[in-house]
């Protein structure tokens, strides 16, 4: 990918190119680990405010995508699958201010963290979810499928990749 001439800004496609360069430049550059503790002691705090359990995700795009939970939550599976399939039905959904502070909490106060996206799995087992549409650069995903693969994977992946990956707090 290296050596690339500059882009012309009226190819997109160049722009992109660069920018995925650029990416790979600063995950060669800086330290990969993200403060779990900090993503932790965040969701500790907000949990008492939803009527519901508080999950997390979070992603360093160096290569740490996580999930934080609840201890004591009955099924990890079943939930998580219920925060994909509310993400499959409504896509962008940027209607729950509590779980948007809370995001914007873990941004502000959590080293090495991304991407982040929080839900609540609520009692009847339905899920709620904040996350706007691309314009608004604050929620840190471009595209709606790089919401669903973060929370796809750690739903879904094979346990090999999951170890270390779905963490409680």
């Amino acid at each position: 990918m290296g050596g690339r001439a500059t882009a012309d800004h009226d190819d997109p496609n160049q722009e992109y190119i660069e920018s995925i360069e650029h990416q790979l430049r600063l995950r060669d550059d800086n330290d990969p680990n993200m403060d779990e503790d900090g993503v932790r002691s965040v969701l500790q705090e907000n949990q008492g405010r939803f009527d519901g359990q508080l999950i997390g995700f979070a992603a360093n795009d160096f290569g740490q995508p996580r999930v934080f939970l609840p201890d004591g939550i009955s099924d990890q599976n079943t939930a998580l699958q219920a925060i994909v399939d509310a993400i499959h039905e409504e896509k962008w959904r940027a209607r729950n201010s509590a779980l948007r502070d809370v995001r914007d909490q873990t941004f502000s106060d959590v080293q090495g963290v991304h991407q982040c996206l929080c839900a609540v799995l609520q009692d009847d087992g339905s899920a709620d979810y904040d996350i706007d549409y691309p314009s608004n650069a604050s929620y840190n995903f471009t595209t709606i499928r790089e919401v669903i693969g973060l929370v796809d994977w750690m739903a879904n992946a094979d346990e090999q990749w999951l170890d270390g990956n779905r963490l409680t707090y």
